[in-house]
């Protein structure tokens, strides 16, 4: 029987944990739902990864890990906040790209971070910040 999601109160995963995927965003890929979002504890404001869920029907939903882990280092590591992650999949190539907010504890240090993968399954690789160029 299939759960159903109401809103204001939690979702639960397999293993009747609460969903932990604060402002995720949702994928589809190869017939499955994917909700990744930022890992949160009541213990710690600064960033520990991006969660992943999957699910055959937006209703049960599977606990699978981290889909981007806490770097050792840089602007997705140590004492910084990683939030607001965005996936999307390049339509020729099925690459999976990952857009995420990285910033430190006061909010003064702002990039834009970028990850991918070429598998849902497998954890996204950080390649840096995304930078633009001057224009004056």
């Amino acid at each position: 029987m299939a759960n159903i999601i109401k809103n204001g109160v939690p979702w639960y995963d397999q293993h009747n944990d609460p969903v932990n995927a604060h402002a995720g965003c949702l994928i589809k890929v190869n017939n499955k739902f994917y909700l990744i979002g930022e890992y949160k504890t009541d213990k710690e404001n600064h960033f520990i990864g991006f969660s992943k869920y999957s699910s055959p029907d937006l209703s049960n939903w599977t606990y699978e890990g981290l889909a981007f882990p806490l770097q050792k280092s840089g602007i997705l590591g140590p004492n910084r906040i990683g939030e607001r992650v965005k996936v999307m999949q390049v339509p020729h190539s099925k690459r999976l790209i990952m857009l995420i907010h990285a910033d430190d504890t006061h909010y003064m240090d702002p990039y834009i971070g970028v990850a991918v993968s070429d598998d849902i399954n497998q954890e996204f690789q950080f390649k840096g910040p995304l930078l633009f160029l001057s224009l004056i």
